[in-house]
């Protein structure tokens, strides 16, 4: 849950890491 709600804001707001982790997963 926490990956897709970071996922969906703004990448600035949400960690770049759990941005970065479901970019590099798909």
């Amino acid at each position: 849950m926490g990956k897709q709600l970071g996922f969906g804001k703004s990448p600035k707001r949400s960690n770049p890491l759990i941005v970065l982790r479901p970019l590099n997963n798909a």
